[in-house]
């Protein structure tokens, strides 16, 4: 299914098909089978994204924080903390930033 490439145009997709571009984007084009994603969306503007593995089941391998600006484009963070996945927490743990998508370029990707 063809999709024109209007910012506008992934505000119009339904829910779980911006979350799995998200994910997409989220693992560069290459996202993991075989594995669960969880999907926290508590706070306003929000998505935490958790990959609970592919081999170890219910132990989390992967995490991403993605922030909507508002402007058609989303901030990318990933966790960045001083200790093993087991101790991380809130007090121990920041979102570190590396990149920003923009809607157009997600809503390109989807064919």
């Amino acid at each position: 299914m063809a999709v024109s490439s209007n910012e506008n145009d992934f505000d119009g997709l339904p829910q779980d098909t911006q979350l799995a571009l998200l994910v997409i984007t989220m693992f560069d084009g290459r996202p993991f089978m075989g594995t669960h994603y969880a999907v926290y969306m508590g706070t306003p503007s929000v998505i935490v994204i958790d990959d609970y593995g592919e081999e170890i089941g219910d132990w989390m391998d992967h995490s991403v924080r993605i922030l909507g600006n508002h402007n058609g484009t989303f901030n990318f963070y990933q966790p960045v903390s001083s200790t093993d996945n087991a101790d991380a927490n809130a007090s121990n743990t920041q979102w570190k930033y590396y990149k920003t998508v923009n809607a157009q370029d997600l809503v390109s990707s989807y064919d």
